[in-house]
């Protein structure tokens, strides 16, 4: 599924063979061939959000697909028929499905986290709550996510609770966290995690040009907020904590290869006197 960008959408056409979308376009009726018009047409056109976008298309895929026997059937002839990819127009279909009417999108739309006033949900939001199939549900869930000032991972745990899915942690994007079983699985997974601090610690965080420091440093001053100063003091409070689960981590680690290294080396010595008393068995034989 594609992901949703703030503020855009960019729409790649797809290969259609021609023949293919002629004999689709004779197939379609005079209805869906409509709709498909106005949505290669509207795909391109300006809107005063991307979730008002994306809200549109839907109901305008919709909104002609309910009208024919085989809907399946309706949304495979709009793709052929308009070059949009599927995974765009399911993603299209299931906004309008979460947000049925105008007052759930604008409620959507006025929503904001209550510690950051005039922020909007963000996509990373929006694509867990498109999961619900229930809009009065969604809604609470909204409400919950702005009072609670819930980050996208306590929205899912809480649609998770409320699908009655186990709970557990995910990646920001909702994918349930793999455990691998095995050692080497473990430190694959932790390498990669590694090395991702150093990396971003020189593109982003300490950027020469437009690091944090340096930001902040020549930032006007009209643009320092409380929210700015509460959130550099959460950042600074979460690299604290998660220096101390290093510092462990990297204990753990050490002591990991110590025991391993001392058990490599008795197993050496059992293999040596194993392979000597083979030896001397077979000399006095």
């Amino acid at each position: 599924m594609p992901k949703l960008r703030d503020g855009e959408i960019i729409i790649r056409p797809q290969k259609i063979d021609l023949e293919e979308r002629r004999r689709v376009e004779a197939l379609m009726s005079p209805s869906l061939r409509r709709a498909g018009d106005k949505l290669a047409e509207n795909v391109k056109r300006d809107f005063a959000s991307a979730v008002k976008r994306h809200w549109h298309l839907g109901k305008l895929i919709m909104d002609a697909v309910d009208k024919e026997t085989d809907k399946e059937q309706a949304l495979r002839f709009l793709r052929i028929y308009t070059s949009v990819s599927q995974a765009y127009i399911n993603q299209w279909c299931a906004f309008y499905r979460a947000f049925r009417n105008d007052d759930d999108i604008n409620y959507l739309i006025a929503a904001r986290r209550k510690t950051f006033n005039d922020t909007p949900l963000s996509w990373m939001y929006i694509q867990k709550l498109l999961t619900v199939n229930d809009p009065t549900q969604i809604r609470k869930l909204i409400e919950q996510t702005c009072d609670k000032d819930w980050e996208p991972e306590d929205l899912q745990k809480a649609i998770d609770k409320l699908m009655g899915r186990q709970l557990g942690d995910r990646h920001a994007g909702g994918r349930p966290i793999h455990v691998p079983h095995s050692v080497s699985g473990k430190l694959s997974n932790l390498q990669k995690v590694v090395r991702i601090i150093p990396r971003n610690m020189t593109l982003i965080y300490k950027n020469a040009e437009e690091g944090i420091l340096k930001s902040i440093k020549e930032m006007p001053a009209d643009k320092i907020s409380n929210e700015l100063v509460s959130e550099i003091e959460s950042s600074a409070t979460l690299v604290q904590t998660t220096i101390g689960s290093m510092q462990d981590l990297l204990n753990d680690l050490q002591q990991a290869q110590a025991t391993a290294e001392e058990r490599l080396s008795r197993q050496a010595q059992a293999q040596s006197v194993e392979d000597a008393e083979k030896l001397d068995g077979r000399a006095k034989k």
